[in-house]
């Protein structure tokens, strides 16, 4: 309002700031190889950072795509910050962690029961624990012979096979038990088989545990019967049962491969364990990305400034308040960072005059036609220019802008020319009917006054009474003999001096004695003048019987001069 003083105090309490997320590194370095996907205002880039990279080697290649995202870096010490471009709660930045080390944790393994326990994968972030049985464990395959006081019965010819392939084996009548098994031990590398002797019993095993682990032997002549297997020659080991997690195991041999929604595991089982083995806990964690400033998603938020002004709270637009106390509507910024409080403001408010003259009193003007009597009548316009009526014709009045009062009177003739100039402002404009005239449905031009045509090689011209319209009787031209004229031309000097002046004086009388002295000489024409004087000496011409252009009127031809 007029006159209002306003006093405005307070203080700052909330600083305007940019969006800020803080990575936490190790001695200046990355701490653990990580991919991460980084947003701002103008968009996203994927960064990869490597475990041991500088943290001032990953801020330059952020600060490098900052066109792209509008995120800039910065390194103090360990800590690497990524901060906004813009103050303020409407802009935002993000980190999206996409992939980074895992660190697995085994605990639990019985060395006297488990051997090689390996996680072959795992959950990101999950724990799994591995409990249950051996039900069997794996056994090998084993055939045995049996001899007599340490020697072989009877010669004999068999094949013997083991996982690894087939050898053939001799066999001769008393030969000693522990020469064969040195023979067939010769060929284990062929074969898989081992054998071994414990008194007068000759064994035959299997290298390998599980139904890989096969003995089998085929007599190919003489005797050599063996014990266990099929009965037939043939046997073969068994594979490991297992129980984890309450879930059926079958193991190759001793070897177990285990897979849950957890992970998968591989280990083998101590060679003749059954029973309980003790509980096996596998723990999965991510390496270290310590991101701070953010909320659960990562994303970082500007801040608006706050301040109390007159006891009010206010919120500012980043750092820009709008501030309403009492009658005064205000609107500044702070300085960016700036807390505390601010130096009083003194409003007042002097209100400047403003008026306004014409019009309808509201401020509203409008326009105005012109108007104009002219001969009696009463003519508008919303221009300066007026039709104005005549009988059958009609004038064009244009008026200089402003006008106002009383024109000269003047006449309009529609056979002189056709625009005049009085001594008054204005200026007339006249338009009227074109006189027309035909013969024989033929329009004839009118010439100096006369209309003129031409009909089989004779040119004719006609001058009718002034004031006639209508149509007149058909009459017919009857000639005699031949007309000519040679074309002669003639050039003659300006006059100048004394025979200008004695022209001039000479022209001026005869026009005043042609025309009746309808002109007077002040307001003369020159090509008038002309005009009139010419035509008088061509009638004056014509009363001595000399054929004018016009045509002899005493001795009725018609004839032009040309013709």
């Amino acid at each position: 309002a007029d006159g209002a003083v306003v006093e405005l105090s307070g203080t700052v309490t909330t600083a305007a700031d940019t969006a800020k997320l803080q990575y936490q590194g190790s001695g200046g370095n990355v701490a653990d190889t990580a991919l991460f996907t980084l947003s701002g205002s103008l968009g996203s880039e994927q960064i990869a950072i490597v475990q041991g990279e500088s943290l001032t080697n990953v801020r330059d290649r952020i600060n490098a795509e900052t066109e792209s995202t509008g995120v800039v870096a910065t390194v103090d010490g360990d800590t690497l910050q990524f901060s906004g471009q813009t103050i303020g709660s409407s802009e935002s930045i993000q980190v999206t962690l996409d992939d980074i080390t895992q660190y697995v944790d085994v605990e639990g393994v019985n060395a006297g029961q488990i051997q090689g326990f390996t996680v072959n994968s795992s959950e990101p972030r999950s724990t799994n624990t591995l409990s249950g049985t051996v039900d069997q464990t794996a056994t090998k395959g084993q055939l045995t012979y049996d001899g007599f006081l340490g020697s072989v019965s009877g010669s004999a010819t068999f094949n013997l096979t083991g996982e690894l392939g087939t050898a053939e084996i001799d066999v001769s009548a008393f030969q000693s038990l522990s020469s064969l098994r040195d023979d067939i031990n010769d060929r284990t590398g062929d074969t898989g088989v081992v054998a071994t002797l414990s008194g007068s019993r000759l064994t035959l095993e299997s290298q390998g545990e599980g139904s890989d682990g096969i003995v089998e032997v085929d007599v190919v002549s003489g005797s050599f019967d063996t014990d266990g297997g099929d009965g037939n020659g043939n046997a073969a080991g068994t594979d490991a049962q297992l129980t984890i997690n309450g879930e059926s195991v079958v193991a190759d041999g001793n070897h177990v491969d285990y897979a849950d929604s957890l992970g998968s595991y591989s280990f083998d089982v101590q060679s003749g364990f059954t029973g309980t083995f003790d509980s096996i806990e596998v723990t999965t964690s991510d390496g270290s990305f310590d991101l701070s400033g953010g909320d659960e998603t990562g994303t970082a938020y500007g801040v608006d400034a706050e301040a109390t002004f007159n006891g009010q709270s206010f919120v500012a637009d980043g750092d820009e308040f709008d501030v309403t106390i009492d009658s005064a509507v205000m609107t500044f910024d702070v300085e960016t960072g700036f807390l505390g409080a601010i130096d009083p403001i003194t409003l007042r408010s002097d209100e400047d005059e403003f008026s306004v003259s014409g019009g309808d009193g509201n401020g509203n003007a409008y326009g105005q036609d012109g108007q104009a009597t002219i001969n009696g009548q009463t003519y508008t316009s919303s221009t300066n220019t007026f039709e104005v009526s005549l009988g059958e014709s009609s004038i064009d009045l244009e008026f200089v802008d402003g006008f106002v009062g009383a024109l000269d009177a003047f006449e309009i003739d529609s056979e002189v020319t056709l625009q005049r100039r009085t001594g008054s402002p204005s200026t007339y404009r006249s338009s009227a009917t074109r006189e027309q005239f035909a013969i024989n449905g033929q329009e004839v031009t009118k010439v100096n006054g006369r209309y003129e045509f031409e009909q089989d090689g004779v040119r004719i011209g006609f001058q009718l009474a002034e004031g006639f319209r209508g149509s007149f009787e058909n009459f017919t031209i009857t000639a005699n003999g031949s007309a000519s004229e040679s074309y002669r031309s003639s050039q003659m000097e300006a006059l100048t001096g004394t025979t200008l002046e004695a022209t001039q004086t000479a022209l001026a009388d005869l026009f005043q004695l042609a025309s009746g002295r309808k002109y007077d000489s002040e307001n003369v024409d020159a090509l008038d003048a002309y005009n009139v004087t010419k035509d008088a000496l061509a009638n004056l011409q014509s009363m001595f019987g000399v054929s004018s252009r016009q045509g002899r009127s005493l001795n009725g031809l018609l004839f032009d001069q040309s013709a």
